[in-house]
């Protein structure tokens, strides 16, 4: 696995993340963003595939498209973020805040 994939990145901002998804970033698979702040962030097209989102604020974020397959979205602030065309098969939203979706 490579050292993306192990690096702890949940204290980045959202302009970190914006930043790192603007140069070309899109395979996010199995990264530990347990407790990140990525409220508006753009996330879309992403491969979050079995990454530990539990308890982020993905408050307003852009995923359309995104693969969030096998990812742990446990506790985590879905709040008015777009999931038009993400895959959520086998995701765990328990406890999920899922109010407001926009398409």
């Amino acid at each position: 696995m490579s050292e993306k994939h192990e690096e702890d990145r949940s204290n980045w901002t959202v302009d970190d993340w914006t930043e790192y998804r603007n140069a070309g970033n899109t395979d996010f698979r199995g990264m530990n963003l347990e407790g990140a702040n990525l409220k508006g962030a753009n996330l879309c097209a992403v491969d979050l595939r079995y990454a530990n989102l539990e308890g982020a604020n993905l408050k307003d974020a852009d995923l359309r498209y995104t693969d969030l397959r096998g990812a742990n979205l446990k506790g985590a602030n879905l709040k008015g973020a777009s999931l038009f065309g993400a895959n959520l098969e086998g995701a765990n939203v328990k406890d999920a805040n899922i109010d407001n979706l926009r398409d």
